[in-house]
């Protein structure tokens, strides 16, 4: 799942509202992170024709020509038939069919926790910066997660989790604590609704 430059407000520049997505500074978002996240996971597609590689964007245009112009760096004018990018606001499908699931600071984490998937984090670039630590986003998701120190890390994870089993619904618990903290009280909302909730994300 992927994130703009401007994920957790800007970095030293302590704005309280944030008026763009992308920048080129690395001192005011997350641009190596950003680039090196979608590298690694690109590289991996490219690596690894079998396995189908899902670039989810919650909007299209400038965040697509983001995306695609890391593909054409790396493959030219020719995409893998295995690497889709796909945009919308509806995720939960895709959380669903997925078995490893590559996510920061987005609700996304708590969503593919709480339905048992293999959910990598990654940590490192401006992300790992001591000057980003007080707007990281879900920080809580270090200590439940699967973390990618380094960008090599994600191939290495997708390929130590892709085929070990996943967890039951429900069946983590600190992940549910964390979504009781962020989105309510889950004990209350039966599977059904909590699909019909999470499609509204």
């Amino acid at each position: 799942f992927s994130f703009t430059h401007s994920i957790g407000r800007a970095i030293s520049n302590d704005l309280k509202d944030m008026s763009y997505n992308w920048t080129n500074n690395s001192n005011e978002g997350l641009v190596n992170f950003f680039f090196n996240v979608h590298k690694e996971v690109i590289e991996y597609a490219v690596r690894n024709p079998d396995v189908t590689v899902n670039i989810k964007l919650k909007y299209e245009f400038e965040w697509f020509d983001k995306v695609n112009e890391i593909v054409k760096k790396i493959c030219g004018n020719k995409t893998p038939e295995n690497l889709n990018i796909i945009f919308g606001s509806d995720g939960t499908s895709f959380i669903d069919k997925s078995k490893v699931i590559i996510a920061f600071g987005s609700t996304v984490i708590i969503e593919a926790g709480l339905l048992g998937k293999h959910t990598i984090v990654p940590f490192f670039d401006e992300a790992a910066d001591y000057k980003f630590k007080k707007y990281f986003p879900l920080p809580e998701s270090l200590e439940v997660c699967e973390i990618a120190r380094h960008p090599k890390e994600i191939s290495d994870l997708i390929d130590s989790l892709l085929y070990s089993p996943i967890q039951g619904y429900r069946r983590n618990k600190k992940m549910k604590l964390i979504y009781e903290k962020y989105l309510g009280d889950l004990n209350s909302n039966p599977d059904d609704k909590l699909f019909n909730y999470l499609k509204t994300l």
